[in-house]
Parts: C-alpha cells; structure tokens; sequence
C-alpha cells in the first residue's frame, strides 16, 4: 500500500497542505495524521495500483492521499456541503476556467458590490472600506439602550506600543499607548478599556450582572447592531481607523432597502434556522432566520455573488464558483469577530459552534487591497489549490498510465450495497466521532447559500443539510446511542463485501466517554470486522483552537480485517503493539490515558466476542504512557 507513484512524492505534502484552501471543512484530517494511517496498511495488495474506499469521506482528504501515490479512489458522504468539496478536491477546475468564471462574475456585479464598500477618511480622503466594527444593542427597562461591549479595544500593535479605543462616553475612535486606563483625545473622560458592559454573558444594568439570554428573550424582532468604527486604507492615507462617515450610513440603508427586492436575499431572509438543535445557538441568542446572520451589506453582495453564479454556462464553473461564495460567506456574518493583536477578521466557525459575538466586524465581501476573507480572495486561494493538486495528480499518474480513478458520491454511508464498486484493496476512513459533532447542523449554514446558488440540482433539492440517517446526528441524542452502534455495523458489513481477500478495514476514531467506545466495540462485533493492531498517533487537537486541557490529545488508529482471516492469539500482539506506540508519545494526560485504556478494552472485546467491554477495561487497569 506504501507504493508510491514516481516524481509525486514532491508533489503530495503541496497537496494535502493546500487543499483547506478549497473551503473551510470541521475536523478534516491533517495529511501527516492520514500518512501515518496508510503506512501502517500492510499486505493488503500485491497490486500497484490499488482500489481504496471511503464510506465516510467528509471533504476527501483521505481519498486525496491516497490519489496523490497514484490509487484509484472511491467515496461516499451523506453531506451535501461535504460531496462537493470532495468532489472538487479530486476533480479540480484548471486555473484558466476560475479565471475566466471570476471575470464573467465581475462583469456581472463587481462594480455595484465595490460601490457599497467605499468610505471616506474624517478627512475626506476617499478610501476602501476594509473593516466595520459593530456591536450588538439590547434595550433594557432600567437603562435603555445598551450596547454590549466585551471591551473598548479594538486594534493593537503591542511592538508599537500603539492601540485603537473606542471611547464609551462620546463614541469618539482613538489612538494611544497600550494601557490598562486610557483617556479619550476628544472629551477627555478616562476609563479602564478591559471593563466592557458584558463579562462571561452577563450586562451589568443598575449595578448589578443580569443574563444576556433573559435581554435576548424580551427582544422583538431581529438583533439589532451599530456600526462604531470603520477600518479604511487608501494610497494616500494609508491604513485608518476611524468613526463611519455619512458614506458608510448611506450604504448600509441603500443595502437594507435593496435586500427587500433581492429574491436570493428575500430566499434566506425567510429561510427559518430549523429549531431542533444540539447548538441552541444561534437560536438562543435571538436569531430565527439566516438571514438576520448577515449584515445588510453582507447579505446583498452574497446575494448578488450568488445570481450571477448561477448564470454561468458551465456547471464544473457553477460549482467551482459556488463553494468559493459559500466559503466567504463563512467570512461574512454577524459571528466573524476582529483578533485585535493580529489585526484582521477572524472567520466564523473557528470554534465548532455558532459563536454569535456582541460585537462582530464586517469585510469588504468583495475584497479591498487590505482585509481577508473576500469573495475575490476565497476565489484566488481556491484556485492556486486547484491548481497545485491539479499538478500532483497528473504527476501520480504511473509510468505515462492513465490518471487514477476516483468517484464521490453523496450517498448515506448504509448505503454502499448500492453502489457498484467492488474488488476494493482497502477500506480507509474517519467515522464520526459518536456525538462530537453535528456535521450537519454545522454544515447547514453553508448549505442554504449553495442550493440557492446551484438552483436547487441534486444533492441540494432540499431545504436544509440536516438528515436523520446520518450518524453524526443520530448520536446527538443518548436515547439513540444503541442506534448509532447499529447504524456503523450496517455500514462496516456492507464495506466488507466490498473488500477482497485479505483487505483491511482502517480507521481512527476517539472520545471521552465509555459509552462511545462500547457503540463502537457493538459495531465491530456485529459487523464481523476484527482488529488485528491498534496504535495511537497525535491527534488534529493537539493545537490550535482545540488544544484546550480538557480535548484528547491522541487518535486511535484501528487495523481490521474479516473474522476468519485473523489468528488466534492476537490479543497479546495488539496490546503489545499498542503500549509501544504510546510510549512513543510524550506530555499525555490522563484524559489522553483514560481514552487509550478505552480503545484497548473496545479492540479486545472485539478480538473475544466472549469478553465485554467493561471486563476488559478492568483487567486493563491503570497505566501510564512509559509503562
């Protein structure tokens, strides 16, 4: 399985690194963790070429590896949103058609979108709009209006001992030093910036904290926001921060009157956030429809993105197009908030969740010379992308052989009996993580912008992403965790008849809680899928936002073949082999120790249909990752 296409290997790492360009997935795999996987196959196949399948294939990565050492590749994915990243990753567009797509788009509406971002410095200077900063407005009986600042900071340079305020007595925007207690240059009133009127979802009103949930529960009507600060840059001026000019104001009401006509705007403002939820947000927060998630300016330049997409002629360009419109609007809306050490936007979704801030920023959703985030940007990112796997698939190619197979279907995964693929080496994949996440309530926010944009073609015929045979969602609930165990079997069972003698069956897989473990140790059994080796590798959450104390730090990786194709006396082989690979992994906690123990216990119970899963976790015992 290891067998690598030549003149590819240089170009696979550029692949892999560069394929999140494409569009922002949740949990994608990174290609070191997908490499460690595949160089533990072993004798799967004599084969150069080999047959690999992805019941479960989220945004292709994995499919995406094995392409790139010249296999052919086979995928499925309930998710709409899911399908088309994966099938634009394997299949991508050539950089002449993005180019020539963007163009006819600007033709389309790229003046009328620029024209809503122009701004002027206090001076007069006439600048790009990069940056508005707004912040949220509840009224309450006490005090009337309050706006609910987490802080009055809103840029800063901590090597130029430089930061931008905004001032809570007159409104005035300011520079100074980096300073705990600052004074406004215009009316001179002092304050200490950190002291907002919210601290861990609470508004102070009359002296004491009162729950934001209890404002956002009396309010009529959708959340209303005030734009109080405006990023700009122009040649001239360079880049300022700033009051909004009357240009910023006549702008957004042209935007807001404009929204009314526009029938794509019209469709999400009156697409309902479904109600049945694991996230209560952004429902809790005060939201009902989508469309109260975008600034007027927002919603009407995506709006206006997303029609002259779904005029283009060529579907390959109408798809292309539409994933880069879906992955700015990911980058513009009410939960993109501003890093004010770093100086830029922060996209939504960085955090799993619907994060709705108090105090959110708008981009210039077409793109300025300053800024992220841009429809203009999305399309550039995406193309040098497509551009580089286009480069290392063709380089997978074996000696001047034809290009690798590869097929994406959007199928629930309990479906592959479906599909006429047969004769597959392996079978390699990341099954959802019992209830970690909710792919398709996540999913969902991106989905409305593409069934609008794509005219409703399958697979985005529906209203919403959301599906009851998915698994992600089936386990949400605790009263349907017996449902998911029985859910992956169906799969795992219907993935063996697709694999010849000898294949193997690869997975990761991790969670806090024995119950997870269990459904998964129920699936195997019942599938008739037995590990044969176990091992543990870093996991994605070993950095970035999700490297909290409390995440896992470690993936299982499980290695499994047909029932009668493992020997006896395994059991002794795969714990040994997996207490050495978790030797080999430094600074576990016990968190990281618990889950190993639970992997352990859930590949035993497997290996012995005699045992159980709780028996097992008991003899195993307490260890450490040096024992």
């Amino acid at each position: 399985m290891s067998v690598t296409a030549p003149n590819s290997q240089m170009f696979r790492h550029k692949a892999g690194k560069v394929a999140p360009l494409i569009h922002k997935w949740f949990a994608r795999r990174r290609p070191d963790a997908i490499r460690r996987v595949l160089d533990g196959l072993d004798g799967s196949s004599d084969a150069r070429r080999l047959r690999v399948m992805d019941p479960f294939a989220g945004s292709g990565m994995i499919l995406l590896e094995c392409l790139m050492d010249g296999h052919d590749v086979f995928g499925v994915d309930i998710n709409p949103v899911a399908w088309l990243i994966a099938r634009q990753t394997l299949s991508p567009p050539t950089k002449v058609r993005m180019e020539e797509s963007f163009g006819m788009i600007n033709e389309s509406v790229g003046d009328r979108i620029r024209y809503l971002f122009t701004t002027e410095t206090p001076e007069g200077v006439p600048s790009e709009f990069v940056t508005g900063f707004y912040v949220r407005v509840v009224r309450t009986p006490q005090e009337g209006k309050v706006e609910l600042h987490h802080n009055y900071l809103l840029a800063r340079d901590r090597g130029r001992n430089w930061a931008v305020y905004y001032c809570p007595t007159c409104c005035e925007i300011f520079s100074g030093d980096c300073s705990e207690f600052v004074r406004c240059t215009k009316c001179y009133s002092a304050f200490y910036w950190q002291q907002g009127t919210v601290s861990r979802g609470q508004v102070r009103v009359m002296g004491r904290q009162v729950r934001l949930s209890e404002f956002y529960k009396q309010e009529v009507g959708p959340p209303e926001y005030k734009l109080i600060a405006v990023e700009s840059y122009s040649k001239k001026s360079g880049r300022r921060y700033h009051r909004p000019s009357a240009i910023d104001f006549e702008n957004v009401e042209t935007a807001k009157l404009q929204c009314r006509t526009n029938e794509i705007a019209c469709r999400i403002n009156d697409t309902r956030i479904p109600m049945d939820r694991r996230d209560p947000r952004p429902i809790s927060h005060g939201f009902s429809y989508y469309g109260q998630l975008f600034s007027p300016r927002q919603l009407l330049s995506l709006s206006l993105i997303s029609e002259a997409i779904s005029n283009l002629d060529d579907p390959d360009s109408r798809y292309a197009m539409a994933l880069a419109l879906s992955d700015a609007a990911g980058n513009n809306n009410r939960m993109c908030r501003y890093a004010a050490d770093w100086l830029k936007l922060t996209p939504a979704f960085g955090l799993h969740g619907f994060d709705v801030v108090t105090r959110p920023v708008e981009g210039n959703v077409w793109g300025a010379s300053r800024g992220r985030g841009s429809f203009r940007n999305c399309v550039s990112k995406a193309s040098r992308a497509y551009s580089t796997i286009g480069s290392s698939i063709l380089a997978a190619s074996l000696d001047g052989s034809s290009p690798p197979q590869r097929d994406v279907r959007c199928l629930p995964s309990q479906a592959l009996s479906e599909i006429n693929w047969d004769d597959m080496d392996a079978i390699v994949t990341d099954p959802p993580y019992f209830d970690n996440l909710d792919y398709g309530e996540l999913s969902d926010f991106y989905f409305q912008w593409l069934r609008i944009t794509l005219n409703n073609e399958p697979p985005f015929d529906k209203k919403y992403s959301l599906s009851e045979t998915d698994l992600s969602r089936i386990a949400v609930s605790n009263l349907k965790a017996e449902k998911f165990g029985e859910e992956l079997a169906k799969v795992f069972r219907q993935a063996l008849r697709k694999l010849k003698p000898k294949g193997v069956v690869a997975f990761s897989y991790h969670h806090a809680k024995a119950q997870a473990w269990k459904c998964l140790a129920t699936a195997l059994r019942r599938s008739g899928i037995v590990p044969y080796r176990l091992m543990f590798v870093r996991s994605e959450l070993d950095n970035g936002f999700h490297s909290s104390v409390g995440n896992i730090k470690i993936d299982s990786i499980f290695y499994c073949r047909k029932r009668d194709e493992v020997g006896l006396g395994q059991q002794d082989i795969l714990l040994e082999d997996a207490l050495r690979s978790l030797s080999t992994l430094d600074q576990l906690k016990s968190i990281d120790i618990t889950s190993a123990r639970y992997a352990m216990a859930a590949a035993l119970a497997t290996l012995n249909p005699a045992g159980d899963f709780e028996g097992y976790l008991a003899s195993i015992g307490q260890f450490s990752s040096g024992s």
